[in-house]
């Protein structure tokens, strides 16, 4: 009924979608030869309406923790801005972390993440995906910090937790 007219309409949205050659920071991890071919234009696979609505839910999550650290008066939060953004040659456009802080005197990019109860439990033993490594090892480097800091959501409890990272 109501899901099929969702699932349709997500569909015909993710078929829209125009595909870009662009390397960012957010697939900058990836398989060499899959990043071979999206610089050089060719398609990869088509996503669907429930991808979509994965990526939809992490924007929204990532909007819920940004206003928790305003609420929480968190020094120096600056959320995902154009202005903020940094140009690396390197991936021939701009990066910019979900947002940059200050703790005891010290300068951080963040980013959030809304994980499943696994990559959730996983995280809050330390260990963090080798893509989101490479993610804020790219903001580290371009905004000249020595350390970020994943902010886990676990999606299924909204439990938090934060791993620190050092840059390679």
């Amino acid at each position: 009924m109501l899901v099929d007219v969702i699932d349709a309409a997500m569909d015909k949205q993710a078929a829209e979608r125009q595909p870009t050659n662009k390397i960012g920071a957010h697939n900058v991890g990836q398989c060499v030869r899959k990043l071979w071919y999206t610089v050089h234009g060719y398609p990869g696979e088509a996503l669907n309406g429930r991808a979509l609505r994965v990526f939809d839910l992490g924007n929204r999550v990532e909007d819920a923790i940004l206003e928790f650290l305003v609420k929480a008066d968190v020094a120096h939060i600056r959320g995902t801005r154009e202005q903020d953004a940094v140009y690396v040659e390197e991936l021939g456009g701009r990066v910019v972390p979900d947002f940059l802080f200050e703790h005891d005197g010290e300068q951080l990019v963040g980013e959030i993440k809304s994980m499943s109860d696994f990559a959730f439990d996983r995280a809050e033993r330390g260990y963090v995906d080798d893509a989101y490594l490479w993610q804020m090892e790219v903001y580290m480097r371009a905004f000249g910090v020595q350390r970020a800091l994943l902010v886990a959501y676990r999606k299924e409890t909204s439990h938090l937790a934060e791993v620190l990272v050092s840059r390679d």
